[in-house]
């Protein structure tokens, strides 16, 4: 399911599933699964890439509310410290 890179993060390398890796300063993105946007689905890194976008309009997690399908997703916040394990409204993506 996961295929597994080399990226450098800083001084380390760091192993990311690199086709379910969404990376924007800061935060990290793996999803699994697939949601819909504007009737058009997500899969892979581009669902990571909608909940990423998502959270830029947001501070919390309720935005991803809006996001219609069935996903589990693993969300890193460097600047806050935070991991957050999130999935679809309906939980219907094991974690």
């Amino acid at each position: 399911m996961f295929f597994d890179t080399r990226r450098h993060l800083g001084k380390e390398q760091v192993a990311l599933p690199s086709e379910y890796i969404c990376v924007r300063p800061g935060r990290f993105v793996w999803a699994d699964g697939y949601c819909f946007v504007e009737g058009e689905p997500k899969v892979g890194g581009d669902l990571a890439q909608a909940i990423s976008d998502v959270l830029e309009h947001q501070d919390d997690l309720s935005g991803l509310s809006s996001l219609n399908g069935s996903y589990a997703a693993v969300i890193v916040s460097i600047e806050r410290g935070e991991i957050e394990v999130v999935s679809d409204r309906l939980g219907t993506r094991p974690v």
